[in-house]
């Protein structure tokens, strides 16, 4: 019954913690996810990464010495740090090279799409017909707007860059939460030995 209330307690306090963080750097976060019909999944995805994150250094780091413990997460907010620099200018690299801004009707907000740079055969026969036409205007004036952009371009290569760009924004979560919650631990140990030590005084 024990083991069961506490394990409720690390569920409950890490839930709590990651709803902090998403609500504090969401809407950071977000802007590295402006693809329209991805947002939802990105998101939900994200906090349960997030979420399992924190677990898994809760567990790794239960039962540690004090002392080991700070270095230990010292080490991977260093590690994480770096790791969640290189990871973002990745994810800025494969999202300039795998969406397009879709600007359609005029005057509407910009929205982003996940494209190919090979057309379907169908997209290869318009853009014979239309070669002054952009991708962009094929799609608003001839498919009906981003819903038919698998009609104009390879639908395996906008599967594979749909699944490029969910890894390489999971892998930038990963980085980011490891980071913030190791520096989170490494404050609630320093508080705790500044206690320790004004209650020895």
């Amino acid at each position: 019954m024990k083991v069961k209330t506490t394990m409720l307690s690390i569920l409950k306090s890490r839930v709590i913690l990651v709803t902090a963080l998403f609500g504090v750097f969401g809407g950071a976060l977000s802007l590295l996810l402006k693809i329209d019909e991805m947002q939802r999944y990105y998101v939900a995805l994200s906090m349960l990464v997030a979420f399992l994150i924190s677990l898994l250094l809760s567990f790794l780091l239960k039962g540690s010495l004090k002392g080991r413990m700070k270095q230990t997460l010292k080490i991977i907010l260093s590690v994480g740090f770096v790791l969640f620099i290189v990871s973002a200018l990745y994810h800025t690299k494969i999202f300039l090279e795998k969406t397009m801004a879709y600007h359609y009707p005029a005057g509407s907000r910009t929205s982003y799409l996940v494209k190919a740079n090979n057309y379907s055969e169908d997209g290869k026969k318009r853009k014979a017909l239309n070669a002054a036409m952009t991708d962009e205007e094929l799609l608003y004036q001839q498919l009906g707007g981003p819903g038919g952009k698998r009609h104009l371009w390879d639908s395996g290569e906008i599967d594979s860059n749909t699944f490029s760009l969910i890894t390489s924004y999971i892998i930038l979560i990963i980085f980011f939460s490891g980071s913030v919650f190791a520096l989170l631990e490494i404050l609630s140990l320093t508080n705790a030995s500044n206690l320790a030590r004004t209650d020895g005084l």
